[in-house]
Order: C-alpha cells, then structure tokens, then sequence
C-alpha cells in the first residue's frame, strides 16, 4: 500500500513540476498566435485597399470614368452651362 502512494505522489509531483515547466512555452505560443492574428488583419486591410485601387485605376481608364473625374474636379464640356445646385 505504501509504495501506491509514493506512485501516486511521484507521478502527481511530475504533472506538477511539467506543467510549471511548460507555462514559458504556452505564453510565447499564445504571444506568436496575437501576432499571426495582428498580421492577417493587416494583410486583409491591405487586400482591401488594393482592390479598392485596382477598380478605381479601372475606373479612370474608362472614357465614362474620366469624365465623372473631370466633372468632380469642375470641368466643364465646351459651351455647356453647369447646374448650381448649391443654394
């Protein structure tokens, strides 16, 4: 009987001492794991801002898309009179 509770406390002592021992491991892994999610959002943002600019380039090549930049920027086609909309 005696030597079933030294087993039980040996092996209840080397849980212990292995999860003290593996607390250093499972921070960094938990570090590296915010650091993979802070680099997917990032690289999403940029996915997003880079599609973004593929439609708008495509956009301004058009003949229709030049226009509407022209018109935003205030030009005006020859002899036409421009709406003043503003009050």
């Amino acid at each position: 009987m005696k030597k079933a509770t030294y087993w039980i406390v040996f092996v209840l002592l080397a849980v212990a001492v292995g999860a003290y021992m593996g607390r250093g491991p499972w921070e960094q892994y938990h570090i590296e794991r915010a650091h993979a999610a802070q680099a997917e959002a990032d690289m999403k943002k940029a996915e997003k801002e880079r599609a973004e600019l593929v439609e708008q380039k495509s956009r301004f090549r058009s003949p229709a898309g030049r226009e509407q930049l022209a018109r935003e920027n205030g030009y005006v086609k020859d002899g036409e009179v421009p709406l003043d909309t503003k009050p």
